[in-house]
């Protein structure tokens, strides 16, 4: 399985989420779950003792691995400036 959470280095840089089809299924399968439950899920690398994502870079040299913990959150909004879910990404 291929799940990787990666930003481009750049200062406004995007965020990519890369996989394969059995790591789209195992995304798609825990973020279902997300919205049931609206709260959040922890995905992590082997190297923070998790399994759900893998630590091998797909973007190339622009991008690196964001830290080895990526939150999904649910977020309940009453106004339009915030979104409804997000993923947490640090250098």
């Amino acid at each position: 399985m291929l799940l990787t959470v990666e930003k481009e280095k750049s200062d406004n840089g995007e965020v990519a989420i890369c996989f394969d089809e059995e790591g789209l299924e195992f995304l798609i399968d825990q973020l279902s779950k997300l919205r049931k439950r609206r709260d959040h899920l922890h995905l992590m690398t082997p190297g923070w003792s998790g399994k759900e994502l893998t630590e091998v870079l797909q973007g190339g040299d622009r991008y690196e691995l964001c830290n080895p913990r990526s939150t999904f959150r649910y977020m309940r909004t009453t106004g339009a400036k915030r979104p409804i879910g997000y993923d947490r990404c640090r250098p």
